[in-house]
């Protein structure tokens, strides 16, 4: 069978400093800050996701150290001993989406416990068993990869909406200030990334754009930062912080989440290792790496953070500057690690307006949907391929149309696999790959999109 895999790249894009260059003490330190300013979401995924769980500030506020100590302790991990690829580990976007639905209809103590058990069994599948280096062909698939990534985005957007109007009940919702602040955020943010090529306005832009439109909502009166003061300068995560409370429908709905992190940094693996580092990225190598996020994944669960993968956004900071060396990486994770001891950091991270967060990922998230539409873009547009594709976007975008009515006549398990349209499009699309490209072995003739767009 004809194997098709993504490769986010396009040419092979010859690095300045390799992957095992060693650069002095002040370099680390330099490039190590500008891939922390590059990737923010280990500061504003645990907001947004605390936000759609209705929990309280000061609860947001230790989410964000616990999510800043996984992405480090991973990040830290996988350069210098296990994957050894200069890859800036954080918590994976598809979670937001999981844990708030599951956290909602399960409850936030059986969402975290799914969290933790759904690392324990990738752990499983990376080691001793192996599986996810000889799952590659399919969770890489473009018919499979493309839609779920999109998909990813797409059911992100209610929740950027929300943050935008507001929470009922409180003093500026539904308000045109909210609208007027996320527009500012989101301008700031596109114009320093479309007009600065690098340096720190470029890769800084995200924190920029939230700074500055935190400051701006502070000199209007709309921030409190009263809990910033009361923060401590250091203190140490908690143990199950959201209690335990095993769930067979959480833990499934989890680990499909898993799944689609596991793509993302797999695919991420093969861009960063084969296309610009020329590194042989083997099935031995692959499952040491999901080995180091799933563990890492278990240590996050348990004091109250996320699941991790890979971030596109580093690499594509690698390919501007040419600073491939894994070592550098090591020192990022370091400064994040640091900073997850820094109460004060995640209380200012809980006090920015949801407005401005709302902004950032209109940005952020919309490029992750253009992201799916690029890998479908490359599939190969044979009639299969494209079979597979559409069912996987149309029942995972079908899923969130379902009415409440018929959900409440479904056993808790059902409900909560059929309220995620990610989680329907996942099986879905894996199911009709294994069985048409796997089992069947059927072939089909296609133009590639680039042929089509020539002929066009």
């Amino acid at each position: 069978m004809h194997s098709e895999e993504v490769h986010l790249g396009d040419d092979r894009k010859d690095l300045i400093v390799g992957i095992e260059d060693r650069m002095s003490l002040k370099e680390y330190i330099i490039y190590g800050f500008q891939q922390v300013l590059v990737e923010s979401s280990a500061l504003t995924f645990p907001v947004a996701t605390g936000l759609g769980l209705g929990l309280p500030k000061e609860t947001i506020a230790y989410m964000v150290q616990a999510y800043l100590i996984g992405a480090g302790l991973v990040t830290i991990t996988q350069s210098s001993r296990l994957l050894k690829l200069p890859c800036v580990q954080g918590p994976a976007a598809v979670f937001i989406s999981v844990m708030i639905t599951v956290g909602n209809t399960l409850g936030v103590a059986a969402a975290w416990t799914g969290m933790i058990i759904g690392a324990i069994l990738s752990t499983l599948l990376s080691w001793p068993l192996g599986w996810w280096g000889k799952l590659r062909p399919i969770i890489a698939a473009p018919p499979v990869y493309g839609p779920l990534v999109t998909l990813i985005g797409l059911s992100l957007t209610g929740i950027v909406i929300g943050l935008i109007i507001g929470k009922p009940g409180t003093p500026n919702f539904g308000s045109g200030y909210n609208f007027f602040l996320a527009a500012v955020t989101f301008l700031i943010a596109t114009v320093l990334t479309i007009y600065f090529k690098r340096g720190i306005l470029r890769f800084g832009a995200i924190l920029i754009a939230v700074g500055v439109g935190t400051i701006f909502a502070a000199v209007s009166g709309n921030v409190n930062f009263d809990s910033v003061g009361k923060a401590a300068w250091f203190g140490m995560p908690q143990l199950l912080p959201f209690g335990w409370e095993i769930n067979t429908a959480a833990i499934v709905i989890v680990f499909v989440g898993y799944l689609i992190a596991i793509v993302e940094s797999i695919g991420n693996y093969v861009l960063l290792g084969e296309v610009m580092g020329g590194q042989k990225m083997d099935e031995e190598r692959i499952n040491r790496g999901i080995l180091g996020e799933s563990v890492g994944s278990i240590v996050a669960g348990l004091i109250g953070g996320a699941g991790t993968t890979s971030y596109a956004q580093n690499i594509g900071a690698i390919s501007i500057t040419g600073i491939g060396s894994r070592h550098v990486i090591t020192a990022s994770g370091i400064i994040v690690l640091i900073l997850g001891f820094i109460p004060k950091v995640g209380a200012t991270v809980a006090s920015i307006p949801p407005a401005v967060l709302g902004g950032i990922y209109i940005l952020t998230w919309g490029m992750l949907i253009m992201q799916g539409i690029r890998v479908l873009g490359r599939m190969k547009l044979s009639n299969l391929n494209m079979i597979i594709a559409g069912t996987t976007f149309m029942t995972g975008m079908g899923a969130y149309f379902i009415p409440p009515q018929f959900l409440a006549t479904l056993p808790p398990v059902g409900k909560a696999i059929l309220s995620t349209g990610l989680i329907v499009g996942t099986i879905v699309g894996m199911t009709l790959f294994i069985v048409f490209k796997m089992i069947l072995r059927v072939e089909e003739e296609g133009k590639s999109a680039s042929t089509d767009n020539e002929a066009c």
